[in-house]
């Protein structure tokens, strides 16, 4: 009887052990949950009086600077002065020497000429590429990130290569901020695309076709190199561009991409903006033999396109095509060929009146 009494006391003695110790763990999460929440709460104040304090002499020393570069006032001696107070500021902490940077960069992207290369002057001399430089060593990506925008806007094309190694990070935002630097500053824009294992997003097509209508038509890539990777993303976009930038002399490339590439309607709809004359016998037997229907509406719009009646046989051939589609390009085909016909079906002249009121209109 003894002994059971005794284990019923030892096991409730657990038991209350057990809660004790969950209830410990409790009030010590909840303790450093209320420590974390005072800490920055002390922090974002002491930003707040940092801001106050050191702003407006970071703005009005930058816009000092500036204006002096413009009108050609002052002396070595003025510049010298307010770079010393810009570089007393940037010493007193990280935090501050990142809104010196952050306006710097702000002021640089707005002004221009002399101005704008005093901006860079000063960004050198306050040695703010090595704050860059060290946010690529960090372990959070958003930080990597701003640190490759930051290099980026202020062109700084000797640490395009550092960029490499995060192509193939795990987050996507950080290849991506890869991929636009290294088409700002390495010399051969498109680098990147060798170590490309994923497809290459329509907002990154469009992010790289803004940087590329940046340069010099002697800095563009050459995209033919690009015409048989292996995502087909990449081939479409090098392909486009070939187009917005009128590389005419990439023709011949493109018709020999026609011979084998499973994206043919895409080529065929390039070939057609460049209007490329050349590439019409391929055309006309691949249209002959394919069941693509795509294909065949990229062919008959060509034809189309280089405006010769010798194609309207191929043209009529379509007509009663058993694709809608198919008959409805082959229709705007002879309308934009100004052809005629006597004997054709209601469902075909219906869709030749539409496309001729399209072009009246």
């Amino acid at each position: 009887m003894m002994s059971l009494i005794q284990q019923f006391f030892e096991s409730q003695n657990s038991k209350l052990s057990f809660v004790i110790g969950i209830c410990a763990i409790l009030l010590g999460l909840i303790f450093l949950l209320l420590s974390m929440i005072v800490v920055s709460k002390i922090g974002r104040k002491r930003d707040e009086r940092l801001r106050k304090r050191y702003w407006p002499y970071i703005k009005e020393n930058l816009a000092y600077i500036a204006i002096q570069s413009v009108t050609k006032e002052g002396s070595e001696l003025d510049y010298n002065r307010s770079f010393r107070m810009l570089a007393q500021i940037k010493r007193r902490s990280r935090k501050v020497t990142q809104w010196v940077l952050d306006e710097i960069i702000k002021q640089k992207a707005n002004l221009s000429g002399e101005a704008s290369k005093t901006m860079l002057k000063v960004y050198k001399d306050l040695d703010l590429k090595n704050h860059s430089l060290r946010k690529l060593k960090s372990y959070k990506w958003n930080v990597v990130a701003q640190g490759i925008h930051e290099l980026e806007r202020m062109g700084q094309r000797d640490t395009f290569f550092e960029f490499y190694k995060f192509l193939n990070s795990r987050s996507p935002d950080l290849r991506m901020a890869a991929r636009l630097g290294l088409t700002t500053l390495a010399p051969n824009p498109l680098s990147f695309l060798d170590h490309l294992k994923e497809e290459l997003s329509e907002w990154e097509q469009m992010s790289i076709y803004n940087r590329l209508r940046n340069k010099q038509k002697d800095q563009l890539p050459d995209f033919s190199k690009h015409y048989y990777h292996e995502q087909k993303s990449v081939v479409e976009f090098c392909v486009e561009m070939t187009v917005r930038f009128n590389y005419f002399e990439l023709i011949p490339d493109l018709i020999e991409l026609l011979k084998t590439s499973n994206r043919r309607s895409v080529v065929i709809n390039a070939l057609t903006e460049l209007e490329a004359f050349q590439a019409l016998p391929l055309v006309k037997k691949l249209i002959l033999n394919t069941r693509n229907s795509n294909t065949i509406i990229a062919c008959l719009r060509y034809l189309a396109h280089i405006d010769d009646e010798r194609c309207r046989p191929i043209i009529e051939k379509f007509f009663e095509h058993e694709s809608v589609e198919v008959r409805m390009a082959s229709a705007a085909a002879a309308t934009e060929l100004g052809l005629e016909f006597e004997f054709v079906s209601a469902e075909l002249q219906s869709m030749i009146s539409h496309h001729q009121n399209e072009l009246i209109s």
